[in-house]
């Protein structure tokens, strides 16, 4: 989905029916299978049989959507092998490892994505390496929230993304700004980083790189999108007392010659690039196009051939 909450697409998981998923930090997902559908059913759920293993996707660049395979819930490390069903809720620990709660077996697996046959994109489909048993009757049944973080406190890390046309090849991308209204602010302990990267197709910018930017800071991107994610850090809540977190506020994405910030690069900017001979700008400034310090028809020069229409044309 992207930030507005519209499907971009959907693709397959391995099985039906699916509860808990997880993201880890290398971009794989983990989807719980829970049931296999209405078949020959089971004695507390008439109806259902309970599925035993946890769908395994890549979810980032070009890779994005592959099916890289089952994980089967059998733990071969002790003897006899631990079965796991129905898996309800998966998580991923600071070690990258993925564990599952299985309803039907009272038990959680820890799943090694390192372990496992190939499978789909040329890695390894995942393992079971570990199994802890709940106790009779736990049925583990938390696919909404498998490790209560939700429930204790608010999240203490978030990201938002946002991708801009800049309408012509090779425009070059000069400042980006934010936090400048009054409801934006850092409390002390959290942090706000923002970072972008650009290309002139949206398939070639999984290719390149994040760079870090400083806001009103002038840094050199070229390419007719720019992708930019900002990352916003908090602090854990402390008992029942609700930590303040950072609010991001007013981003805007500015191409150097962009000087009215209408989003083109037109004839009114470098008529306005031109009353500014003569001057000297402030950091930031886009009327210093080529960045010598200076505002003279050099800038101007600099941003003719970056009109986003011919002739400079004004929409």
């Amino acid at each position: 989905m992207d930030q507005y909450g519209n499907v971009l697409n959907y693709w397959p998981h391995g099985k039906p029916f699916a509860q808990g998923v997880v993201v880890d930090g290398k971009g794989n997902a983990w989807v719980a299978h829970s049931v296999v559908g209405p078949l020959t059913g089971t004695p507390n759920f008439p109806g259902l049989v309970p599925a035993t293993t946890v769908g395994h996707l890549m979810t980032h660049g070009m890779l994005t959507g592959t099916f890289v395979g089952n994980v089967d819930l059998i733990d071969t490390s002790v003897t006899p092998n631990i079965a796991g069903e129905g898996p309800s809720g998966v998580a991923v620990d600071t070690h990258g490892k993925i564990w599952v709660t299985n309803y039907y077996t009272h038990n959680v697996m820890r799943i090694d994505p390192d372990l496992g046959p190939i499978g789909g994109a040329g890695i390894p489909i995942g393992k079971v390496d570990l199994t802890v048993d709940l106790g009779p009757g736990a049925f583990p049944y938390n696919y909404s929230d498998m490790t209560g973080q939700i429930a204790i406190g608010n999240p203490t890390q978030g990201f938002w993304e946002v991708m801009h046309d800049g309408l012509a090849p090779g425009t070059s991308w000069g400042t980006i700004t934010w936090n400048t209204e009054p409801e934006a602010k850092v409390p002390a302990g959290t942090s706000i980083a923002v970072d972008a990267r650009a290309a002139d197709t949206q398939a070639a910018l999984s290719g390149q790189s994040f760079i870090p930017v400083t806001s009103g800071i002038p840094f050199k991107l070229a390419g007719r999108y720019i992708e930019v994610k900002a990352s916003l850090k908090g602090i854990a809540d402390i008992g029942c007392v609700e930590s303040e977190g950072p609010i991001l506020s007013d981003l805007r994405i500015q191409a150097r010659c962009d000087v009215d910030l209408d989003g083109d690069v037109d004839q009114l900017d470098l008529s306005a690039i031109s009353r500014g001979r003569g001057k000297t700008p402030l950091p930031g400034d886009p009327r210093d196009a080529n960045g010598d310090g200076r505002i003279n028809p050099g800038d101007v020069k600099f941003c003719i051939p970056k009109c986003t229409r011919a002739n400079c044309a004004i929409q």
